[in-house]
């Protein structure tokens, strides 16, 4: 005979099993693509570099870039600042739209990019179907100016 305290402990256990494996298969996850999370100079890959989409201008600050290597299939934000004052309290970054997955880099004051000074973020896998965008944004709810993706 089965005692009902077990049967109904076994049910949770199951359910809560299935519950917990249904809730991870329906989370996303970045894929880690070749590439990815690099420094494009150090391995080579800013060597076959161009802007495959029009630069942004970033009001009072700079220049906002999209990388892309067509050697290696990665893209990576650049952007260079042309405030004579320099530039500050802001934020780059690259992201890949089909999985959402981003390289960022933060400058805070006291910290700054000089004047005629480029920043670049690490690069994101490009290739095949995958497509990405360049990003930067000032603090405090400053609009942001993005690159169109490529």
């Amino acid at each position: 005979m089965l005692n009902p305290k077990s049967v109904l402990k076994r049910a949770l256990t199951v359910g809560s099993l299935l519950v917990f494996l249904g809730a991870a298969s329906l989370t996303a996850y970045a894929n880690n693509e070749p590439y990815d999370g690099t420094d494009p100079n150090s391995t080579g890959c800013a060597a076959s570099a161009w802007n495959p989409v029009p630069n942004v201008g970033v009001p009072g600050q700079g220049t906002l870039e999209l990388r892309f290597s067509s050697n290696c299939l990665t893209a990576w934000a650049r952007f260079t600042c042309w405030n004579t004052n320099g530039c500050t309290n802001y934020t780059l970054w690259v992201k890949r739209v089909q999985d959402q997955k981003d390289e960022t880099q933060h400058v805070t004051w006291p910290a700054y990019t000089d004047y005629g000074t480029t920043l670049y973020t690490l690069q994101l896998y490009d290739g095949g179907s995958y497509q990405s965008y360049a990003c930067f944004q000032g603090y405090f709810g400053a609009q942001a100016y993005c690159t169109s993706a490529f």
